[in-house]
This record gives C-alpha cells, sequence and structure tokens, in this order.
C-alpha cells in the first residue's frame, strides 16, 4: 500500500489521469459511432490494439526522435485506425444496415475474436516492447516529480477531444454528425449524404481508438495481443459513467475511471481494483442509470 503524503497522492493523481486520458479516447471513439449508427461495435478494442501493432512495426523508421517522434506515431495511428474504422463500417455495418440490431453485434463481436487470434499467431501472445524515443525525465509538480511522459499523454488525450468539439460544432461536416446522430432521417430529407457521413464518423472513432492504443503502448512500454478486451471493457465503462452518446461524458467518464482505479489500485489492493470498480459501476447505474452526465431521452411512441 501506498504512502498517503502529498508527493505521493500527486504522482497517483497524475498516473490515474494519464491512464484515464486513454480511456477517455477509447470511450469518446465508442460514443461518436455509437451516437451516429446506433449501434455497438465490439471490435473497437481490437482496432485499439492492431493500430498499436502497426505503429511498433513502422517506429522503426520514423527518421526523428523525442517529441517530433511521439507526434509522427500520434499521427501514424490516426490514420491507421481510421482507414480500419472505414474497412469496418464498409464491411461489417453498411452491408448490415437493414438486419436487426443485433447483427451488427455479432459480427463485431466475431471480428474481434478473429483479429485478436490473427494477431496472437502472427505476433505471439508474450509482450512486445513499445519504445518511442521520448527524453526519460521528471518534472516538478508542487512538492512532487512526476514522469514528464505521464504529463504529455494527459495532455494528448485533453487536446484531442477539445480539436474534435471544436470540429463537430464549427464545421459542415461536424454539423452533419450531429445532425445524423439526432435524427438520421430529418438528416437525409435536409439534404446531408448520412451513409458518408457515417462513415466519417466511424474513422473518427476508430482514429481515437488507435491513438489511445500508442499512448497506452508509450506509457506502459509494451504491447500484447490481448490488450483491447481490457480497453473495450473499460471504454464501455467510462461510457456508461459518463453517459451513453454524450461526448463529453465519455471524456469525464474516462478521467474518473482511471483515477478511481489507480487509488484502488494504490491504497486498497491491485487483485480488488476491477472488482471495486464495477461494484462503484453498480451502484451508479442503480442510483443514476443515465450516467453522471447523459439524460433520459423520452421514447418516441
Amino acid at each position: 500500500m501506498a504512502a498517503v503524503t502529498l508527493p505521493v497522492v500527486i504522482d497517483q493523481l497524475v498516473s490515474g489521469l494519464a491512464i484515464g486520458g486513454v480511456y477517455a479516447l477509447v470511450a469518446l471513439g465508442f460514443a461518436l459511432i455509437f451516437g451516429v449508427l446506433r449501434a455497438a461495435q465490439f471490435a473497437h478494442g481490437e482496432v485499439y490494439m492492431v493500430v498499436a501493432f502497426l505503429v511498433l512495426g513502422v517506429l522503426p523508421w520514423l527518421p526523428w526522435s523525442g517529441p517530433l517522434q511521439f507526434l509522427l506515431a500520434v499521427v501514424a495511428a490516426a490514420v491507421f485506425g481510421a482507414a480500419a474504422g472505414v474497412l469496418i463500417e464498409r464491411g461489417v455495418f453498411r452491408p448490415l444496415a437493414a438486419a436487426p440490431h443485433i447483427a451488427p453485434i455479432i459480427s463485431t463481436i466475431g471480428l474481434m475474436i478473429l483479429l485478436q487470434n490473427l494477431v496472437a499467431y502472427l505476433k505471439g501472445s508474450e509482450l512486445h516492447r513499445f519504445a518511442l524515443a521520448w527524453p526519460q525525465g521528471n518534472v516538478a509538480l508542487g512538492p512532487a516529480s512526476v514522469p514528464a511522459l505521464k504529463l504529455v499523454i494527459f495532455g494528448t488525450a485533453l487536446v484531442i477531444p477539445a480539436l474534435l468539439q471544436v470540429a463537430l460544432t464549427r464545421t459542415q461536416l461536424g454539423r452533419a454528425i450531429r445532425a445524423t446522430a439526432i435524427d438520421p432521417e430529418t438528416a437525409r430529407l435536409m439534404g446531408v449524404d448520412t451513409a458518408r457521413t457515417s462513415a466519417v464518423a466511424f474513422a473518427i472513432g476508430s482514429a481515437l481508438a488507435g491513438i489511445a492504443g500508442v499512448l497506452v503502448g508509450a506509457l506502459y512500454g509494451v504491447v500484447y495481443a490481448t490488450m483491447g478486451v481490457s480497453a473495450l471493457v473499460k471504454g464501455y465503462t467510462a461510457t456508461i459513467i459518463g453517459g451513453v452518446g454524450n461526448l463529453v461524458g465519455a471524456v469525464v467518464g474516462g478521467l474518473l475511471l482511471g483515477v478511481f482505479e489507480v487509488l484502488v489500485a494504490s491504497y486498497v489492493s491491485p487483485r480488488w481494483t476491477d472488482s471495486i470498480v464495477f461494484a462503484v459501476l453498480i451502484v451508479l447505474l442503480a442510483l443514476r442509470p443515465h450516467g453522471l452526465i447523459g439524460r433520459a431521452i423520452p421514447e418516441k411512441l
């Protein structure tokens, strides 16, 4: 159990915000996809995992080191994730657009199992070192000294949702995405290409998952074939905490989940972390089923 001193508490909070930022990006991507397509993407965690491995493969060819390499890795993750999202939307969701809602769910579960086993077969089930050439060092934060990389990851996880929020509110494409999420039929009648808009939303959501995979690889220094399962569960949990379909709630839920996890692991026991986290989730759902920020939407009859 960690000592309860101010420097230690600050360090734990920064660690929680760093991993919470990763959860927030996963949850934000899921919330965006769910909001537009009204369907759960259960292969979201595998996009996170596959992109991390793809970026790991191109790291030796990135010509720069330090902050520039970190930026290039994040950009590469966004590109790989967006490409994966387009393929999944075109290959799985679009052909099943007229099928019952359970069809894409079952299909993405199958895709999740396929991708996980394919990567395990090609790369093995062991841990793979993921080392960005980021300069090591700590930053003074009050009485504490925290790793600079954690602050960079937390900052990245805040800047990206902020940029997305600006894009959704200030651009024509962003307004089309919001209109499609609110009422796709009306949006179509108003001239919005809802099929194209859904593909773009899926690409953006998958790009966020890919960036999260690279950030967590940089944070822990390893990637592995089953890492997507944990990301999927934690991302969905963060979405539920904040409120399903609420983008701001997804970010808040991810940050709260990350901080709570680290504090429980430090001051209770790492073995009880998931049990306590999900027990709190059950209580939250019982008291506030629409999440901390979400609100009930009356059903149209």
